[in-house]
């Protein structure tokens, strides 16, 4: 059996890619993740190894250990490939064992501070991709905006599970959203959700669960925008949950919100939650994105724009839509996205592709 380590900041079981991969190639691949530990819940899938890395000390510090870590484990030479997710500092991995075949992939853009340091970012993301042979990325959209070299990219797009869960009934509406709160302004999904509410005199059948973690200033935001509102005990914030344990909310609710600000470092990124709530028979709430607009159209879901009245008015579009909905075609919107065929048809044929051609090269 071919042997894959898996490179990846995020803590195993809290990025949806990741886990995927390994749920779906463990039968074919010897599988083993070098992580960070944030503290949160352990996630664990029978058959893969999970080496966690401490997140003490000062950023350089951390960065150090985690990239010893990672060294540590390519040189002992176990394993056919080495899937790395892309972070700041991943070229220190390419010298440490020689041969070694190593796919950065990139999930992302940079989305952190003013526009300086997203170009800052983004060209060394740009820098860093080019010491290495093989990337896969997530869009062609971001392979482009990035400027990263045709020739070595190979597109591994998002995806989702199919659920088997009840059809959905839409005579009310109960609305979730799962995903980082990190610079995304969820609290504006609230505040335009009570705008509609204070409309309708509270004559409306509603519940908001939200699903995810941020900074303490962004979870204070949004408890603040909870607080003030008319939906004080209609809207939950359940914090971080890992994607194993998303069902319940799958179930229990009927309209997925996919708010993303539409800024050009989030233009071109593709959003795993569409995928999920549509193959769970859910309609969509989308912020206008240029990935959004190509995934939702008026037959499963509702674009607005990314502030508290595009919500509003995008939440009373839904209302009015929602008795033309059927689980089943909506989930048939987006068939060709599911996790599997994602995996089984594009990333292991792929893993496959690059054990026969480093096989080839070495013979040479």
């Amino acid at each position: 059996m071919n042997s894959l380590l898996i490179v990846d900041q995020h803590q195993f079981g809290y990025l949806t890619d990741t886990y995927k991969y390994c749920q779906h190639l463990r039968d074919a691949w010897e599988i083993t993740v070098v992580c960070w530990d944030y503290g949160s819940r352990k996630v664990t899938i029978e058959g893969i190894r999970v080496l966690y890395v401490s997140r003490d000390g000062s950023k350089p510090q951390r960065l150090g250990r985690f990239v010893r870590h990672a060294v540590q484990e390519i040189r002992a030479g176990r394993y056919d490939i080495v899937f790395c997710v892309y972070f700041l500092g991943c070229s220190l991995l390419r010298n440490a064992r020689k041969g070694q075949r190593i796919i950065i992939d990139i999930r992302t853009g940079s989305d952190r501070g003013g526009k300086s340091r997203r170009r800052f970012d983004d060209a060394m993301l740009r820098l860093e991709s080019r010491m290495f042979d093989r990337i896969t990325v997530v869009s062609k959209s971001l392979r482009d905006k990035l400027r990263l070299d045709p020739a070595k990219c190979h597109l591994l797009p998002l995806g989702g599970d199919a659920v088997e869960i009840a059809s959905k009934t839409f005579d009310s509406l109960h609305l979730f959203y799962v995903g980082t709160l990190f610079r995304r302004e969820i609290h504006k999904t609230v505040e335009g959700l009570d705008r509609v509410y204070r409309e309708m005199d509270g004559a409306l059948d509603v519940s908001y669960d939200i699903v995810g973690d941020g900074t303490d200033e962004e979870k204070e935001q949004l408890m603040r925008a909870v607080e003030r509102s008319s939906l004080r005990d209609l809207v939950h914030y359940h914090g971080p949950v890992p994607n194993a344990e998303l069902r319940p909310f799958l179930e229990g609710n009927n309209v997925g919100v996919a708010y993303i600000p539409i800024e050009d470092y989030y233009d071109c990124q593709p959003s795993t939650k569409v995928f999920e709530y549509l193959l769970a028979g859910m309609p969509v709430l989308a912020t206008a994105t240029s990935e959004n607009r190509a995934i939702i159209t008026r037959e499963n879901g509702v674009l607005f724009e990314d502030s508290v009245e595009g919500f509003a008015e995008g939440v009373k579009t839904m209302l009015r839509a929602m008795p033309t909905y059927e689980s089943s075609r909506l989930a048939e919107t987006v068939q060709e996205y599911r996790w599997t065929s994602i995996v089984n048809g594009n990333l292991r044929r792929y893993l496959e592709s690059a054990m026969v051609h480093h096989t080839e090269t070495s013979e040479r």
